[in-house]
């Protein structure tokens, strides 16, 4: 595709959208009554809303404009087939997966404000993360799941372009120390307070996706903050966008403490992975909590990954499957 007709795509991915397939009676009749591509295509592209709706010579998409966009193109090829064959062949979920990661690489890239590079969704939750982070409304977002599937990387990249078009006036990227093995515990450390290698990853994410200089120049205007979660405390933020990272690793005092430091006009995603909490001997894992109290109210949006979303390598994929699978058999 050329880049002006990605560039039409680029920031407008996330809207409802209606479109037509023409197809032979005979064809449109099989796709319109086939719940294997129903079931199908709500699988591949679940969070995205999808319906198909019966029309004079063809099938009508409507839904999500990413989960329309793939769904045209997949009943577009299949047509192309039977016109060629007169069979539907190819309608199956191998097929819808090469047209998403097809439309991963160039349809859905996002070219962000702020930021030198796209960013590249490698899944369809993932796009459906970022846009979340970019174009919701609810003023908590939690990205639960195991490491490896991006939800730091997507979230520091939507804050930083919320922070470039002026959206929000300040990024307060946070996160509790964790208390290693043989490490002695002082008040510091207690409170969360100290800024430690904890933070190597964070540091290494923003350069990656500003540069250093451009980061410490934020850094420097006040714009962009890197801080230990217990330095929020008795702080206000307004027009701000937060990130808690290893929110697993808070008990329920200090996450109540973290999510009440929301003011106006601001946003905070929390993000952790319940099964590598590494609380020790204080009390419940707050993000658990968290996730319970709100999954019922329109102030928050849950986004789960699972094991097949990690993208970082593929082996940490299959390491962490046998990691689960292990801890449910003991």
């Amino acid at each position: 595709m050329p880049d002006s007709a990605q560039s039409a795509i680029k920031r407008d991915t996330a809207h409802a959208r209606c479109v037509k397939v023409d197809a032979p009676e005979t064809l449109a009749s099989q796709l319109r009554q086939s719940r294997d591509v129903v079931h199908a295509a709500h699988a591949a592209l679940s969070p995205y809303q999808l319906s198909l709706k019966a029309v004079s010579q063809g099938v009508e998409i409507h839904g999500d404009a990413p989960a329309v966009l793939v769904m045209q193109r997949w009943l577009e090829q299949i047509v192309d087939h039977w016109r060629a064959s007169g069979t539907h062949e190819g309608l199956d979920a191998s097929s819808l997966k090469a047209v998403i990661n097809d439309a991963l690489k160039r349809d859905l890239v996002l070219r962000l404000p702020g930021l030198p590079k796209p960013v590249r969704p490698l899944s369809v939750l993932q796009h459906a993360y970022i846009e979340a982070l970019l174009e919701g409304t609810e003023p908590i977002i939690i990205a639960s799941g195991p490491t490896g599937t991006g939800k730091t990387h997507l979230a520091l990249a939507a804050g930083l372009s919320l922070l470039d078009t002026g959206k929000i006036r300040h990024m307060i990227v946070a996160r509790p120390n964790v208390i290693e093995e043989g490490q002695t515990m002082t008040p510091e450390l207690r409170l969360d307070r100290v800024y430690d290698e904890g933070f190597a990853g964070i540091e290494d994410e923003l350069n990656d996706l500003i540069g250093p200089e451009e980061v410490r120049r934020l850094q420097q205007r006040r714009r962009l903050e890197v801080t230990p979660v217990g330095r929020l405390q008795g702080r206000n933020f307004a027009d701000a966008f937060l990130i808690i990272d290893e929110a697993q690793n808070m008990n329920v005092r200090r996450t109540r403490m973290a999510v009440s430091r929301l003011g106006e006009n601001s946003r905070m995603v929390l993000i952790g992975d319940p099964n590598h909490c590494e609380l020790r001997n204080d009390g419940q894992s707050g993000f658990e909590h968290l996730l319970k109290m709100v999954e019922r109210e329109d102030f928050a949006r849950i986004i789960h990954f699972t094991v097949p979303d990690i993208i970082r390598n593929p082996v940490v994929a299959k390491l962490e499957a046998l990691y689960v699978q292990d801890a449910s058999s003991s």
